[in-house]
């Protein structure tokens, strides 16, 4: 089959969205919108037969915070082949000159929520974290609230104006900072929020929790369709509190649609979720695997953060066969919080009893899947007890979460 790959040119966007609206069961609007806010066209992979789109990759400019540190990330999204050229390894070819085009703009780890995931192993990623959202009944949170104290009065609801979301950008950015997984979203990730705001498509509104000016809490409320036709139900982005109060304010807001909305979904790790309510009325979470990969390994070790607390030096053998530059023998070595990683050899050294693959060391960087389970599962070969401890003093600690769908 003669299939040509490349860069999206200015005249195929919407051949482009065409694909992905077909490859995703979607109507065409969410994918072509000449309004919104898009990629450059040399993030936008694509395979071409007969001068048709017939693939199509996108690289999104985003990070991802792990251990205090907001490392580049290529995000992956929009990955679809047409039908009639499936089974070529047309989506194999695109994904693999993406990662070079990441190597070379100096995004060190991509992420993406796949759709196949034999696909994405194939050249690397593996399971990384989870995508959570947690479903409350609106209805309970407004009994709950009216049960027990007003929050603090000293705070205050700022409704944001239409494309005023990046008020709550330090907010985010300061809890983003304390996580693993979180994204750092980039400039476009804000504009394409705040277009959405402010669109007449999309029924979305923001809001700021302030104290002294300051805000301390925030989220937005996106409305949505209900089983019930005279209802609706409401997407969170948050809420997102610096204090008990902060958060107690903002789900009284949430509680205060009571009266027309029937359910909120919000946007949260679970576990935050059930430290600030009652288990019973949580009453389902919806959950995601993300997958993830080292694309620079070298950088990315020596640039995320890591325990202060910890001092350690770990020797490995690495084999990547669809980002050859990361084979070979390393040493890594952490103290203070910061690390030096280095590629020993470009081969793989025989006196070096720790060997794995590039997909296990994805889950062991987000500290997703245990040592001791990936040991079990034969994914750490040569590695004793010893090392064992290492690699779990070294990664494991904050639970990799992404609270955004990209």
């Amino acid at each position: 089959m003669d299939v040509s790959t490349g860069l999206l040119q200015p005249d195929e966007a919407e051949a482009d969205a065409r694909l992905r609206a077909q490859a995703f069961q979607h109507s065409l609007g969410p994918y072509y919108d000449p309004e919104t806010p898009v990629v450059s066209g040399d993030r936008v992979h694509v395979a071409r037969s007969a001068s048709k789109i017939v693939g199509t990759a996108t690289v999104l400019p985003l990070g991802q915070w792990f251990g205090g540190v907001a490392l580049p990330m290529g995000g992956v999204a929009g990955v679809a082949v047409a039908p009639e050229v499936r089974g070529h390894g047309v989506a194999r070819r695109l994904m693999t000159e993406a990662l070079e085009a990441m190597r070379d703009r100096g995004e060190m780890i991509s992420a993406l929520y796949p759709t196949a995931s034999p696909l994405y192993r194939s050249v690397g990623y593996e399971f990384g974290g989870r995508w959570e959202r947690t479903t409350v009944n609106v209805s309970q949170l407004a009994l709950l609230a009216a049960r027990r104290p007003k929050a603090d009065a000293g705070l205050e609801v700022e409704a944001l104006a239409p494309g005023g979301l990046q008020r709550l950008r330090p907010l985010y950015d300061r809890l983003a900072e304390q996580s693993n997984g979180w994204l750092a979203r980039s400039d476009l990730f804000w504009d394409r929020m705040n277009f959405h705001q402010n669109s007449t498509k999309s029924n979305t509104f923001g809001y700021a929790i302030t104290d002294g000016g300051v805000v301390v809490g925030g989220l937005t409320v996106a409305h949505r369709p209900s089983e019930n036709r005279y209802m609706f139900d409401v997407d969170i982005d948050g809420p997102f509190a610096l204090s008990t109060s902060a958060f107690d304010v903002a789900i009284d807001l949430i509680a205060g649609l009571g009266a027309t909305a029937e359910r909120a979904s919000l946007g949260m790790p679970v576990e935050t979720a059930a430290i600030h309510l009652p288990g019973g009325i949580l009453e389902h979470r919806e959950s995601w695997l993300w997958m993830f990969r080292l694309v620079d390994v070298g950088a990315a070790l020596a640039t995320r953060g890591y325990n202060p607390t910890v001092s350690a030096t770990l020797r490995f053998n690495l084999a990547d066969q669809s980002a050859p530059w990361n084979n070979g023998s390393w040493e890594l070595s952490v103290a203070g919080g910061r690390a030096t990683a280095e590629q020993r050899s470009a081969q793989r050294d025989n006196a070096v009893g720790l060997n794995l693959d590039v997909q296990t060391l994805a889950s062991v960087f987000t500290g997703f899947i245990s040592p001791w389970d990936l040991a079990t599962a034969g994914r750490l070969r040569g590695a004793d007890v010893d090392t064992l401890h290492v690699l779990d003093a070294l990664f494991y600690g904050r639970p990799p979460r992404l609270v955004d769908f990209f």
